[in-house]
Protein backbone atom coordinates (compact mmCIF):
# COMPACT_ATOMS: atom_id res chain seq x y z
CA UNK A 1 0.00 0.00 0.00
CA UNK A 2 1.54 3.41 -1.20
CA UNK A 3 2.08 5.75 1.73
CA UNK A 4 0.67 8.77 2.50
CA UNK A 5 4.23 11.18 2.13
CA UNK A 6 4.20 8.52 -1.13
CA UNK A 7 0.58 9.90 -2.51
CA UNK A 8 1.62 13.77 -1.22
CA UNK A 9 4.80 13.74 -3.54
CA UNK A 10 2.84 11.76 -6.54
CA UNK A 11 0.58 14.68 -6.13
CA UNK A 12 3.18 16.99 -6.07
CA UNK A 13 5.10 15.43 -9.02
CA UNK A 14 2.28 15.74 -10.98
CA UNK A 15 1.35 19.09 -10.24
CA UNK A 16 4.79 20.44 -10.92
CA UNK A 17 4.41 18.62 -14.63
CA UNK A 18 1.47 20.16 -15.08
CA UNK A 19 3.25 23.53 -14.51
CA UNK A 20 6.08 22.94 -16.27
CA UNK A 21 4.01 22.46 -19.31
CA UNK A 22 1.61 24.74 -18.89
CA UNK A 23 4.64 27.53 -18.66
CA UNK A 24 5.86 26.04 -21.72
CA UNK A 25 3.00 26.37 -23.63
CA UNK A 26 2.50 22.83 -23.94
CA UNK A 27 -1.23 23.11 -23.29
CA UNK A 28 -2.81 19.88 -24.67
CA UNK A 29 -0.19 17.80 -22.64
CA UNK A 30 -1.27 19.70 -19.20
CA UNK A 31 -4.76 19.33 -20.10
CA UNK A 32 -4.29 15.69 -20.26
CA UNK A 33 -2.45 15.35 -17.13
CA UNK A 34 -5.32 17.12 -15.61
CA UNK A 35 -8.30 15.46 -16.90
CA UNK A 36 -6.66 11.83 -16.18
CA UNK A 37 -6.60 13.28 -12.73
CA UNK A 38 -9.87 14.49 -12.64
CA UNK A 39 -11.25 11.47 -14.43
CA UNK A 40 -10.01 9.29 -12.14
CA UNK A 41 -11.86 10.99 -9.11
CA UNK A 42 -14.87 10.95 -7.73
CA UNK A 43 -14.64 14.67 -6.14
CA UNK A 44 -12.32 16.22 -7.75
CA UNK A 45 -10.38 18.91 -6.81
CA UNK A 46 -11.67 22.38 -7.59
CA UNK A 47 -8.30 23.80 -8.51
CA UNK A 48 -7.16 21.18 -11.14
CA UNK A 49 -10.83 21.54 -12.39
CA UNK A 50 -10.14 25.53 -12.84
CA UNK A 51 -6.17 24.97 -14.12
CA UNK A 52 -7.74 22.31 -16.83
CA UNK A 53 -10.61 24.70 -17.91
CA UNK A 54 -7.21 27.67 -18.40
CA UNK A 55 -5.98 24.71 -20.18
CA UNK A 56 -8.86 24.08 -22.26
CA UNK A 57 -9.22 28.17 -23.20
CA UNK A 58 -5.63 28.36 -24.33
CA UNK A 59 -6.32 25.67 -26.80
CA UNK A 60 -9.39 27.33 -28.10
CA UNK A 61 -12.10 24.41 -26.52
CA UNK A 62 -14.11 27.28 -25.49
CA UNK A 63 -17.07 25.14 -24.37
CA UNK A 64 -14.81 22.37 -22.94
CA UNK A 65 -13.26 25.62 -20.64
CA UNK A 66 -17.30 26.73 -19.59
CA UNK A 67 -18.10 23.00 -18.38
CA UNK A 68 -14.78 22.73 -16.43
CA UNK A 69 -15.19 26.19 -14.47
CA UNK A 70 -19.17 25.48 -14.11
CA UNK A 71 -18.00 22.29 -12.19
CA UNK A 72 -15.05 24.28 -10.70
CA UNK A 73 -17.51 27.18 -9.38
CA UNK A 74 -19.95 24.06 -7.68
CA UNK A 75 -17.03 23.03 -5.05
CA UNK A 76 -16.08 27.18 -5.16
CA UNK A 77 -18.35 29.40 -5.51
CA UNK A 78 -17.40 32.33 -4.17
CA UNK A 79 -14.19 32.43 -6.50
CA UNK A 80 -14.60 35.92 -8.59
CA UNK A 81 -11.57 34.27 -10.93
CA UNK A 82 -13.51 31.32 -12.13
CA UNK A 83 -16.88 33.02 -12.32
CA UNK A 84 -15.15 36.02 -14.62
CA UNK A 85 -12.67 32.96 -16.55
CA UNK A 86 -16.24 31.40 -17.00
CA UNK A 87 -17.69 34.62 -18.76
CA UNK A 88 -14.82 34.75 -21.16
CA UNK A 89 -15.00 31.57 -22.12
CA UNK A 90 -18.85 32.32 -22.64
CA UNK A 91 -18.09 35.42 -24.74
CA UNK A 92 -16.05 33.74 -27.06
CA UNK A 93 -18.71 31.23 -27.88
CA UNK A 94 -21.23 33.86 -28.55
CA UNK A 95 -23.29 32.88 -25.67
CA UNK A 96 -24.15 35.36 -23.07
CA UNK A 97 -26.15 34.14 -20.06
CA UNK A 98 -29.66 35.68 -19.57
CA UNK A 99 -29.81 39.32 -18.34
CA UNK A 100 -31.72 39.88 -15.25
CA UNK A 101 -32.47 42.17 -12.90
CA UNK A 102 -29.20 44.21 -11.11
CA UNK A 103 -31.15 43.43 -7.96
CA UNK A 104 -32.57 40.04 -8.19
CA UNK A 105 -28.52 38.51 -10.11
CA UNK A 106 -26.54 40.35 -6.98
CA UNK A 107 -29.46 38.34 -4.72
CA UNK A 108 -28.70 35.16 -6.86
CA UNK A 109 -24.86 35.51 -6.86
CA UNK A 110 -25.09 36.23 -2.71
CA UNK A 111 -27.54 32.66 -2.25
CA UNK A 112 -25.04 30.87 -4.71
CA UNK A 113 -21.80 31.68 -2.29
CA UNK A 114 -23.85 30.79 0.82
CA UNK A 115 -22.68 27.47 2.35
CA UNK A 116 -25.54 25.61 3.79
CA UNK A 117 -24.24 26.83 7.63
CA UNK A 118 -24.17 30.53 7.04
CA UNK A 119 -27.74 30.32 5.87
CA UNK A 120 -28.50 28.14 8.62
CA UNK A 121 -27.28 31.01 11.22
CA UNK A 122 -28.80 33.54 9.18
CA UNK A 123 -32.33 32.12 9.47
CA UNK A 124 -31.73 31.16 13.56
CA UNK A 125 -30.98 35.09 13.73
CA UNK A 126 -33.82 36.35 12.01
CA UNK A 127 -35.97 33.88 13.56
CA UNK A 128 -34.37 34.94 17.20
CA UNK A 129 -34.95 38.58 15.93
CA UNK A 130 -38.40 38.03 14.52
CA UNK A 131 -40.17 36.23 17.92
CA UNK A 132 -38.17 38.86 20.02
CA UNK A 133 -39.61 42.07 17.81
CA UNK A 134 -43.19 39.75 18.44
CA UNK A 135 -42.80 40.05 22.46
CA UNK A 136 -41.52 43.27 22.63
CA UNK A 137 -44.13 44.91 20.33
CA UNK A 138 -47.15 42.87 20.41
CA UNK A 139 -49.18 45.72 20.81
CA UNK A 140 -48.27 47.83 18.28
CA UNK A 141 -49.21 47.40 14.53
CA UNK A 142 -45.87 48.95 12.42
CA UNK A 143 -43.39 47.00 14.63
CA UNK A 144 -45.36 43.83 15.16
CA UNK A 145 -45.61 43.82 11.21
CA UNK A 146 -42.01 44.18 10.61
CA UNK A 147 -41.45 41.43 13.14
CA UNK A 148 -43.53 38.75 11.16
CA UNK A 149 -41.39 40.16 7.73
CA UNK A 150 -38.30 39.61 9.68
CA UNK A 151 -39.68 35.95 10.66
CA UNK A 152 -40.82 35.13 7.09
CA UNK A 153 -37.35 35.80 5.59
CA UNK A 154 -36.19 33.30 8.86
CA UNK A 155 -38.37 30.97 7.03
CA UNK A 156 -37.03 31.12 3.68
CA UNK A 157 -33.24 31.15 4.86
CA UNK A 158 -34.12 28.23 6.71
CA UNK A 159 -36.17 26.37 3.46
CA UNK A 160 -33.01 27.48 1.39
CA UNK A 161 -31.45 24.84 3.66
CA UNK A 162 -33.47 22.24 3.70
CA UNK A 163 -34.35 22.58 -0.51
CA UNK A 164 -31.62 19.87 -0.88
CA UNK A 165 -32.22 18.04 0.94
CA UNK A 166 -35.94 17.44 0.34
CA UNK A 167 -35.75 17.49 -3.59
CA UNK A 168 -31.96 17.44 -4.27
CA UNK A 169 -30.92 19.84 -7.57
CA UNK A 170 -31.30 18.87 -10.79
CA UNK A 171 -28.43 17.66 -13.15
CA UNK A 172 -27.35 20.34 -15.02
CA UNK A 173 -24.91 20.00 -17.96
CA UNK A 174 -23.51 22.12 -20.72
CA UNK A 175 -22.84 21.56 -24.15
CA UNK A 176 -19.71 20.83 -25.54
CA UNK A 177 -20.51 20.02 -29.29
CA UNK A 178 -20.21 23.32 -31.40
CA UNK A 179 -24.01 22.74 -31.63
CA UNK A 180 -26.58 20.44 -30.50
CA UNK A 181 -29.58 19.42 -32.29
CA UNK A 182 -32.85 18.54 -29.92
CA UNK A 183 -35.25 16.00 -30.62
CA UNK A 184 -38.63 15.06 -29.77
CA UNK A 185 -37.78 11.45 -28.85
CA UNK A 186 -34.52 9.46 -28.50
CA UNK A 187 -34.23 8.98 -32.48
CA UNK A 188 -32.49 10.52 -35.02
CA UNK A 189 -35.19 10.19 -37.58
CA UNK A 190 -37.12 12.65 -36.00
CA UNK A 191 -37.49 16.48 -36.62
CA UNK A 192 -34.83 18.52 -34.52
CA UNK A 193 -37.19 21.19 -32.53
CA UNK A 194 -34.41 23.05 -31.28
CA UNK A 195 -30.80 23.61 -31.83
CA UNK A 196 -28.22 24.62 -28.81
CA UNK A 197 -25.13 26.24 -29.34
CA UNK A 198 -21.89 25.59 -27.16
CA UNK A 199 -21.74 26.47 -24.10
CA UNK A 200 -25.17 26.66 -23.33
CA UNK A 201 -26.25 25.14 -19.77
CA UNK A 202 -29.60 22.93 -19.64
CA UNK A 203 -31.08 20.68 -16.93
CA UNK A 204 -30.52 16.99 -17.45
CA UNK A 205 -33.84 14.57 -16.87
CA UNK A 206 -32.85 11.43 -17.42
CA UNK A 207 -29.90 10.14 -19.48
CA UNK A 208 -29.11 6.34 -21.53
CA UNK A 209 -26.15 5.34 -23.27
CA UNK A 210 -26.67 7.26 -26.24
CA UNK A 211 -28.79 9.88 -25.04
CA UNK A 212 -29.92 12.55 -22.60
CA UNK A 213 -33.72 14.21 -22.09
CA UNK A 214 -32.87 18.26 -21.50
CA UNK A 215 -34.80 21.39 -20.73
CA UNK A 216 -33.77 24.66 -22.16
CA UNK A 217 -35.50 27.76 -21.50
CA UNK A 218 -36.53 27.66 -25.10
CA UNK A 219 -38.04 23.83 -25.06
CA UNK A 220 -37.09 20.05 -23.92
CA UNK A 221 -36.25 16.97 -25.61
CA UNK A 222 -33.99 14.56 -26.84
CA UNK A 223 -30.08 15.33 -27.56
CA UNK A 224 -26.90 12.80 -27.84
CA UNK A 225 -25.16 12.18 -24.68
CA UNK A 226 -21.73 12.56 -25.95
CA UNK A 227 -22.83 16.62 -26.88
CA UNK A 228 -23.16 17.06 -23.34
CA UNK A 229 -20.60 17.53 -20.06
CA UNK A 230 -22.15 16.80 -17.10
CA UNK A 231 -21.76 19.82 -14.51
CA UNK A 232 -22.70 18.22 -10.98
Amino acid sequence: MMSLAAIALLAWATRSDVEADYRAGNYAAALAELRSKIDASPDPDARALYDAGNCAYRLGRHSEAAWLYRRALLRTPRDEETRFNLRLAEHKLGYEPPQTEPLVESMRQWLATRSPRSMLAVALALETAGLAGLLAFRRRAGPRTLALLVLAAAFVAGGIVARPLVAPPRLQAVVLSKESRVRSEPRDDLPVVLTLKAGETVAVDETSERWARVRHAEGRGWVPRDDLGLVN
